[in-house]
C-alpha cells in the first residue's frame, strides 16, 4: 500500500539531522541541522500516496464555533488550541489565530472602550431641557438634557461602553 511502509533516510542515515561546512575567514565552521529531505524523522516514505505526498496531512475545510469575547476590538486576534495546523508524524495540531475584523456600525461608533453616538434634539429640548431615550448596545437608556443644553454638548453613560477584554 502507498504511503505505509518506511524506509531510512539515505541522507541522513537516519539521524533526522545533517552537517552543513562553512568555510568562512576564521576557518571551517560545521553545523547540524534538521534534514531536509525527511524533515528531521531519519525516515522517509518509500511508494508516497497521491493524496498527501507523503507528508501525512491531507488540506481539507472545517466549521469551527469561536467565542467571540464582550468588547473584543479590531484587529485582535483570538486563539484557538488544537484547531491549527496537523502535527508532523501525528503529532498534535498546532493553534488556530483568529484575525478579528469589526464592521462599522450604522449608529454607533468606538473610540477605545468608548461607544459614541449622535442624539438629534430639538431646539426647544436642548433650550428648555427634557429626558429623552438614547439607544446604547445595552438597550435604550433615559437621559436628562439639562436646560440651555449647547449644540455638540457630550453627555456621558457610565458603564454603558465596551467591555475591556485586554
Amino acid at each position: 500500500n502507498p504511503g505505509t511502509s518506511k524506509e531510512t533516510c539515505k541522507h541522513c542515515s537516519g539521524s533526522g539531522q545533517v552537517s552543513v561546512e562553512q568555510n568562512t575567514p576564521f576557518g571551517r565552521i560545521v553545523n547540524r541541522q534538521a534534514c531536509g529531505h525527511c524533515s528531521g524523522t531519519g525516515q522517509m516514505i518509500k511508494e508516497k500516496c497521491t493524496t498527501c505526498h507523503g507528508s501525512g496531512k491531507v488540506r481539507k475545510r472545517k466549521k469551527i464555533n469561536v467565542k467571540i469575547p464582550a468588547g473584543i476590538d479590531n484587529g485582535q486576534q483570538i486563539r484557538v488550541s488544537g484547531k491549527g495546523e496537523a502535527g508532523v508524524n501525528g503529532g498534535p495540531a498546532g493553534d488556530l489565530y483568529v484575525v478579528v475584523h469589526v464592521r462599522n456600525h450604522e449608529f454607533f461608533e468606538r473610540e477605545g472602550d468608548h461607544i459614541i453616538c449622535e442624539m438629534p434634539l430639538t431646539f426647544a429640548q436642548m433650550a428648555l431641557g427634557a429626558e429623552v431615550e438614547v439607544p446604547t448596545v445595552h438597550g435604550k437608556v433615559k437621559l436628562k438634557i439639562p436646560a440651555g443644553t449647547q449644540t455638540g454638548t457630550e453627555f456621558r453613560l457610565k458603564g454603558k461602553g465596551a467591555p475591556n477584554v485586554s
